[in-house]
């Protein structure tokens, strides 16, 4: 195991050096861009593969065989075949100067304020099991690495590891991307740090995936009758079938790339349009790489721990069993960067939406102020608040819901609820007769139908636990306990 300490003062570091890159890539003059932006904006487009990629990909490998590819093959076919609907996506985001999905999508249909409004509480509910995703990812990583006593709850008086984290990332988020109140600027500072993240979580899975190698070429020479190495590689994923559940995931992923208010930010509003001639290769190459480094960490995480039990720490389950403790960290820092990533732009976005199509129309209508009035610092203000308020609510998700859930299942959870908007941005680009009352209801009941069916079964059994109180839900009862005295509810 590695001291807790240790763990803290790495990541504090890395955070540290994340934002010093941020903030020099602020300072350059706003007409003034990198020769190096294509390949920022596309690894800045990477943020799509986060915790659930690093670790959840690998868990899902591991039990499904080759039905984790879907995730990444709907969005690889969507640059390599569907470019000119990204750069009509993009053409027209620039030219109207929206600056969220809820703008873009309210912009299409007339500036609706209640297209705005819906669209910002899907993404907002949709969006809090994705971050808690990356928070439960992280939590996980950290303690196999600390083990059971490895808590900062233990100093900080109830303050948990996942709180703890929440906290932090509420705090970067904010000094990464809600110091200004002008968000149709480009958060420039912030995809430099985005594209360090991305870099380093890709070089991350490289390296085990190249210790997991040598495993199985160790296995199959040592092991008597012991098959090939390539045998052992592709042992897990020997069967493979075209099924609907196959096609459904690669459905959502592709669909996901585009409806993600995290993904739609980095594409359209923080680039400036002709990168996407870039991208259209480099995204695909960095998802095949990913993909194919699952592989053999799977295989070899079978054959090392003889199951998939804890599949999705495999990535940091191999070195620890080497015995390699940089390596270790390496490894959990790259994790850290693929949560981080997504947590920070999908705050920035999220906050911006709240603010701008929730809080502020609000303000106008029923607030009495002067013909003038600057309302700069309220509103920089309420995203600053939404971001910790966003942050607390997927801590409370992932308390009593995402604890025990499979990082691969939380993802689909996100991706189901995103998909909502596709028709609406689809018929906003190339239908001129769309009207704002058929986007409103379509999102709507999407929306009731994802709540029922999909969230609402997530809570199920849900359970919520603190030093000295906890509950638990199950539909039809509820349960609760303090101080040793149970109550039942019907």
């Amino acid at each position: 195991m590695i001291r807790q300490d240790l763990i803290i003062i790495i990541t504090l570091l890395y955070l540290a050096v994340l934002f010093y890159i941020a903030y020099r890539g602020d300072k350059h003059p706003s007409n003034e861009y990198s020769r190096y932006q294509p390949l920022i904006y596309t690894l800045s487009i990477t943020i799509y593969c986060t915790s659930w990629t690093y670790f959840g990909a690998v868990g899902n490998a591991a039990i499904s065989g080759w039905d984790y590819f879907s995730i990444y093959l709907g969005p690889i076919l969507v640059f390599l075949f569907l470019t000119p609907f990204l750069r009509k996506l993009i053409t027209v985001n620039k030219r109207q100067k929206t600056t969220t999905i809820a703008d873009f999508i309210s912009t299409r249909y007339g500036k609706s304020r209640r297209v705005a409004a819906i669209v910002t509480i899907i993404a907002l509910i949709g969006t809090l099991p994705y971050i808690s995703l990356q928070i439960k990812a992280i939590v996980s990583a950290y303690e196999q690495l600390t083990g059971p006593s490895g808590s900062i709850g233990n100093t900080i008086w109830y303050l948990d590891n996942a709180l703890m984290l929440s906290i932090i990332l509420a705090i970067f988020a904010i000094l990464f991307g809600a110091r200004t109140i002008d968000a149709s600027e480009h958060h420039r500072g912030m995809m430099h740090a985005i594209a360090l993240e991305s870099i380093i979580k890709l070089l991350a899975f490289i390296i085990i995936a190249a210790l997991a190698i040598v495993f199985i070429i160790d296995i199959s020479l040592h092991s008597k009758g012991a098959p090939d190495p390539l045998s052992i590689m592709f042992s897990p994923f020997h069967e493979w079938e075209l099924t609907p559940s196959f096609f459904t995931r690669t459905l959502l992923a592709a669909t996901a790339i585009i409806c993600l208010p995290r993904q739609l930010h980095v594409m359209a509003v923080e680039g400036k349009g002709d990168e996407i001639n870039t991208a259209r290769w480099g995204f695909p190459l960095y998802l095949i790489l990913f993909s194919l480094a699952v592989i053999p960490i799977v295989a070899a995480g079978i054959q090392m721990f003889e199951g998939t039990q804890d599949a999705d720490l495999f990535v940091l389950s191999l070195p620890m069993i080497e015995g390699n403790a940089t390596l270790a960290i390496i490894t959990y820092i790259g994790g850290f960067s693929a949560a981080t990533g997504m947590v920070i732009v999908a705050a920035i976005a999220l906050s911006t939406m709240v603010s701008n199509d929730l809080i502020f129309p609000l303000i106008l209508r029923y607030m009495k102020t002067e013909h003038g009035h600057d309302y700069s610092k309220i509103l920089l203000l309420i995203r600053r608040t939404t971001i910790l308020i966003l942050m607390v609510l997927a801590y409370g998700y992932y308390q009593v819901a995402a604890s025990g859930t499979p990082l691969f299942s939380i993802s689909l959870l996100s991706f189901a609820a995103a998909v909502q908007f596709m028709p609406s941005i689809i018929g906003g680009l190339y239908w001129k007769k769309g009207h704002q009352d058929g986007s409103f209801w379509g999102m709507t009941a999407g929306f009731i139908v994802w709540l029922y069916t999909l969230l609402l079964p997530s809570l199920a059994n849900a359970t919520f636990s603190t030093r000295k109180f906890s509950w638990k839900w199950i539909p039809g009862t509820f349960m609760a306990e303090s101080k040793g005295i149970v109550w039942h509810y019907i």
